[in-house]
């Protein structure tokens, strides 16, 4: 296989399992986030709390772009923003009960969708993707950065 031929196959199947995943999301996730809104409420539940300018560096956005995503999050209930402890001129963005929640549950979907899939290599295998993919993505120019 050319490496032309052998990038083809990697885009193909990654198209495929992206798309998977997604329509497993909206079936059973049942959440009605779009894809940058789960992306957002993932990256808080795991980095927690972050300023708007923050969000917006991370995700490689304007703030002011940021701002208006926030602004659905918080209409659904997901964020909170709240005056920072120790500057209150700054406004900190947090999930909720209810965006941990769906975190939660987005977390449970991709886990049980991909279950059996994933099972299908072995323990090896898993670590060697997972490694593989870990290393494609930080390569990416553009990709989000560790803060």
């Amino acid at each position: 296989m050319t490496e032309t031929s052998t990038l083809e196959a990697f885009i193909q199947a990654y198209e495929v399992l992206r798309r998977f995943i997604r329509r497993r999301e909206l079936v059973e996730g049942n959440s009605g986030l779009s894809r940058v809104q789960a992306m957002i409420v993932r990256h808080l539940h795991s980095r927690g709390s972050r300023t708007v300018g923050e969000l917006a560096k991370y995700f490689a956005v304007r703030p002011s772009t940021m701002s208006q995503m926030i602004d659905r999050l918080e209409l659904a209930g997901l964020v909170d923003r709240s005056a920072d402890d120790h500057d209150a001129r700054v406004r900190r963005v947090t999930l909720t009960p209810r965006g941990l929640a769906m975190v939660r549950e987005l977390r449970d979907v991709r886990l049980r969708v991909l279950k059996d899939p994933f099972g299908q290599l072995t323990p090896h295998e898993q670590a060697t993707l997972a490694e593989l993919l870990g290393k494609l993505a930080r390569g990416l120019p553009g990709a989000p950065r560790e803060d």
